[in-house]
Order: structure tokens, then C-alpha cells, then sequence
């Protein structure tokens, strides 16, 4: 019987200082962080397989082609997210696989990545090929915006 009272009451202090957490608690918790993830990744829209790539209306679009089997591309990524948060609602930045989107790769005639290409509002499209620092993709997407 004094078993039972003391396991009653470990488990009472336990729950009050919060050291039993309900599966419940824990399942909200989980959602919180993906749905913080999934935020954190917005600025960047990855085309998928099938996809279109339509430029916004009034909007400058930058679009990142890329593989990940690439080692400039996946070193130029960060710089590429970075500068999309910086940028956000001022310019639309998309991200290409070219292994994925094999028919965008040849549409926008990449025969090297990583390649940035920038589209204006009126429809005219820049070209750049290569790795580029932050201070140079920088300058780039501020060219471009003018």
C-alpha cells in the first residue's frame, strides 16, 4: 500500500515539474518545428519534375539551376537562400535540379551549372554561369533590379 501512495505521488511531482511530457505535447511540438522549417524555406520555391517556370508580373525572377551531385552549386545554395530572404517580395527566386527538370534544363539552354539566369518584368533574361561569392550574386541581383 505504501508503494502505491509513494508511485502515486513520484508520478504527481514528476507531471508537476514537468518531467512527464503527454504524447500529445510531443506531437505538437514536432508540427511546430516542421511547420518553422517549411516557413524557412518559402523564400525559395524548388520546381519540381513537370513544373512550369512563370515569371511574376512586375516582379524580377532569378532562377538557381543546379544539381546536387554539383560541388559549386551546393557551396553557391546558402548565398542563394540568404540573399532570397534579403530580397524577399521584391524578387521571385526558384531553384532547378537539372537531373529533375531535364526539359527546363534544355528550355533555357543550361550546358553548365550552376547557372543563374535572371528574368525582367518585360520578359528579358541575363545569363550568368558559375560559382558566385555573395558580394558578386549581390551585385548581380541589384544589376538586375534596375
Amino acid at each position: 500500500m505504501k508503494i502505491l501512495k509513494i508511485t502515486a505521488i513520484c508520478t504527481l511531482m514528476l507531471a508537476i515539474c514537468g518531467l512527464a511530457v503527454p504524447q500529445q505535447s510531443v506531437a505538437q511540438t514536432q508540427q511546430k518545428t516542421k511547420a518553422v522549417a517549411a516557413k524557412a524555406v518559402e523564400y525559395v520555391k524548388e520546381i519540381k519534375k513537370g513544373e512550369k517556370i512563370a515569371a511574376k508580373p512586375k516582379v524580377l525572377t532569378i532562377i538557381d539551376f543546379n544539381a546536387t551531385w554539383c560541388g559549386p552549386c551546393q557551396k553557391f545554395k546558402p548565398i542563394f537562400h540568404k540573399l532570397a530572404k534579403e530580397y524577399k517580395g521584391k524578387v521571385q527566386f526558384l531553384s532547378v535540379d537539372v537531373d529533375n527538370c531535364p526539359e527546363l534544363a534544355q528550355e533555357f539552354k543550361v550546358s553548365s551549372i550552376p547557372q543563374i539566369t535572371a528574368i525582367k518584368p518585360n520578359g528579358t533574361q541575363t545569363t550568368k554561369v558559375g560559382y558566385m561569392d555573395e558580394a558578386t550574386f549581390k551585385a548581380f541581383v541589384q544589376s538586375q533590379l534596375k
